[in-house]
């Protein structure tokens, strides 16, 4: 698995229908040509995700359809942009969004990944991780990375940390969380991704406790989303005095001027 041949969706489709036992599940995450189909089109990259996702044994398609299920049954005149709020009080999950496109691809996570060069030990925090894709690719480039992913759908976070656990990541980890709840603090890390988790309001507050942090602490934030990346230039220009980074759909801000 480790030397597994990965370079055309045909070479991931070859493998979709595998099922594999754990060690094989680790093997095949040393593979350094996993997440590498960055020169795919989107299409395929969601496709292949999807099929990396069930290699894992994630479940994401069966939860996902699971809670627009109950959504439509309890919620019948609502649509995609209620039935999250309506099942999980008021915090938009996005219940009925397709599972593709709810994670960021595979590959654009191991080329943010690269671009920060995150060294062992280091911390990093997703603010909003779904199933924790970000924990796999981190295990990857490090396993003594320490990667902590809130959710704060709980089915969500069970399975994700089901994977981690059949891989056997000591590091990594999901909680379910609030993370705007004036009760949640955040903890200390060297990276925080924030994506367009809920309405823009809800973002605000967790950039005035990034804002807060930055007070004490040096790190650095990955930014997906347009309405994200307008509340930062807008209300929140603290994070662009020092030089940014466009990665993908991403922008790279840093709170301490880099070595050069």
């Amino acid at each position: 698995m480790k030397h597994l041949k990965l370079q055309d969706i045909e070479d991931y489709e070859a493998i979709s229908e595998l099922s594999l036992s754990n060690a094989q599940k680790r093997e095949l995450l040393k593979n350094e040509a996993l997440f590498s189909f960055q020169e795919m089109t989107y299409a395929n990259q969601l496709k292949v995700s999807t099929i990396i996702d069930n290699l894992f044994d994630f479940n994401v398609q069966s939860i996902e359809q699971e809670m627009l299920t109950e959504a439509k049954e309890k919620f019948p005149s609502g649509n995609q942009r209620s039935w999250g709020r309506s099942m999980h009080d008021d915090h938009q999950t996005y219940v009925g969004l397709s599972p593709s496109i709810l994670q960021t691809p595979y590959c654009e996570l191991q080329e943010i990944v690269n671009e920060l060069e995150i060294e062992k030990n280091e911390t990093v925090i997703d603010l909003g991780a779904a199933y924790g894709r970000m924990g796999i690719v981190c295990e990857q480039v490090c396993e003594t990375i320490e990667f902590i992913g809130y959710e704060y759908c709980n089915e969500r976070v069970e399975d994700g940390n089901n994977v981690y656990e059949d891989l056997n990541l000591e590091n990594k980890s999901l909680e379910q969380q609030d993370i705007v709840s004036e009760s949640f603090d955040l903890p200390v890390a060297d990276y925080y991704f924030v994506y367009e988790f809920g309405h823009l309001k809800e973002i605000e507050k967790l950039f005035e406790k990034l804002r807060e942090k930055s007070n004490e602490e040096q790190f650095k934030v990955v930014v997906r989303g347009e309405g994200a990346k307008s509340i930062v230039f807008h209300k929140h220009p603290w994070l662009t005095v020092f030089d940014y980074k466009e990665v993908g759909n991403c922008l790279i801000f840093s709170t301490f001027m880099e070595d050069l």
